[in-house]
């Protein structure tokens, strides 16, 4: 672990190397901010790190701008606006147009970096960030224009190749799309939108396996996008895969609690865990699984055999039966004889090779940050009266998120706080589709009606280009 240079720095060590930023001091550039905000976004330790270094940086003078882009770092979009929006640093215009982008603001991030393209530092990723802001917008004419005068260098560059995938995409040349998300990512293997992309052109030509396990890529790359979540459950639904399927929208959920789409897809899939099976069926079930469980050990085979199924860590009849034909004959020594062999044991208990799938690996811990980050929200934020913050000031209340901790119980404990004070606090929290802990300690979050909107579309194109 590197030692921090400064108060204002934070160091990191990964698989990736060690890494460290001092956030007052460091020069801005696009490769250490994009670094910094990967190991800030990595883990909520990272975050609680990085938040306490940005709560150190002066909120005015020059050194506002650099809190303003701590605010952006962790996700907090609308926070870095704000706090950078006097700035005409060249940081802080490019920071506040992916803030802007990152909240749905085309248009305003648009003007910032057009602004920025002819800056050295900056120039590069703001003609990129023109077309994120166009492909956001769908407006795919503009966006042709816009990549085919790019400068050679972007043109051939990951961004430049996946917008031209992207302008094949909207043209209906799938195949050709598909060609250029894998060409981007062969020159940049983290693509974000070219893994995204790929992986929904996959899925929608029944790719399944191969969208899947580029979406679970995606997930474990932070910032984690809402929408490779989503569509991630999704998946995970279809299969049968109901209790990571629900994983995934619990994931969404906590990121965005507002979300319509990730409630009714949970509820589906908790239905669709509950669901009645008949018994006959069951005992069937019941005594596959008792055959699968029998070990190798308890069959007559061939010494080779033997030692190649040890070899391949193949201990029961369930281990062989994931197994297929081709899978044992790519292995060493292993031959038609000892092949037949395993075919007549199985046989013999109603069993084939290759029946069963292979064992699926466990979910991914998914953890989104940024996008809604309602839990990470200031207090101020709430705009509470005078009584009521000095309530949750004398509780050490610093984030929405630190609030409902608290019953109501707890708070009407406090002196000076009474009814209205409470009514005030769970008004503003509902406003957020929040509310206060239960007495039990479960949170409350408030329930969509039915007449919420749901959009009738899944396409991920709204959050393809989201920072």
């Amino acid at each position: 672990m590197i030692e921090p240079s400064s108060a204002a720095a934070v160091a990191f060590s990964g698989s990736e190397g060690s890494f460290q930023f001092d956030l007052a001091n460091d020069p801005l550039t696009v490769p250490a901010l994009t670094r910094l905000r990967a190991e800030v976004q990595r883990s909520a330790s990272s975050r609680d790190r990085f938040r306490s270094v940005v709560e150190s940086i002066p909120d005015s003078g020059d050194k506002s701008v650099r809190r303003g882009i701590g605010y952006w770092v962790l996700g907090r979009s609308a926070d870095a606006i704000e706090t950078l929006k006097g700035s005409r640093a060249t940081a802080a215009e490019f920071v506040r147009a992916q803030a802007h982008l990152a909240l749905g603001q085309s248009d305003l991030a648009m003007d910032l970096f057009e602004r920025l393209r002819g800056d050295d530092t900056f120039g590069a990723a703001a003609r990129v960030g023109t077309l994120a802001c166009l492909a956001a917008t769908a407006d795919f004419d503009a966006l042709a224009k816009s990549v085919k005068a790019l400068p050679k260098a972007i043109a051939e560059s990951a961004d430049g190749v996946y917008y031209q995938g992207r302008l094949l995409e909207n043209d209906g040349d799938h195949e050709g799309a598909i060609a250029k998300y894998e060409r981007a990512l062969e020159l940049d293997s983290n693509h974000r939108h070219a893994l995204f992309r790929l992986a929904y052109e996959l899925d929608l030509r029944g790719m399944e396996d191969e969208a899947q396990r580029i979406y679970e890529k995606l997930v474990t790359m932070p910032p984690v996008d809402v929408a490779a979540v989503m569509n991630l459950g999704v998946l995970y639904e279809d299969q049968g895969d109901y209790a990571r399927a629900i994983a995934c929208f619990d994931a969404v959920l906590r990121s965005d609690p507002l979300n319509a789409r990730a409630r009714l897809y949970k509820r589906d899939a908790e239905a669709a865990l509950t669901m009645y099976y008949d018994e006959t069926q069951e005992r069937k079930d019941d005594k596959l699984q008792q055959t699968l469980r029998i070990p190798i050990t308890d069959f007559e085979l061939s010494v080779r055999a033997r030692n190649c199924l040890s070899k391949m860590n193949i201990r029961t009849l369930g281990d062989l039966v994931r197994k297929t034909e081709s899978e044992l004959l790519s292995y060493k020594n292993f031959g038609e004889t000892s092949l037949n062999e395993i075919k007549a044991i199985l046989a013999s208990k109603n069993l084939r090779l290759g029946m069963l799938p292979p064992e699926k690996a466990e979910a991914p811990v998914i953890e989104i940050t940024g996008g809604a980050d309602v839990l990470s929200k200031s207090i101020g934020d709430l705009d509470l009266s005078v009584r009521s913050r000095r309530t949750v000031d004398a509780l050490n209340i610093r984030l929405v998120g630190d609030l409902l901790q608290h019953t109501p119980d707890e708070l009407l404990a406090m002196p000076n706080f009474g009814q209205t004070s409470l009514n005030e606090i769970r008004m503003k929290l509902r406003q957020l589709g929040l509310d206060l802990r239960d007495t039990k300690g479960a949170k409350l979050p408030r329930e969509m009606g039915e007449s919420d909107d749901i959009e009738d579309d899944l396409s991920p194109a709204a959050d393809d280009d989201r920072e």
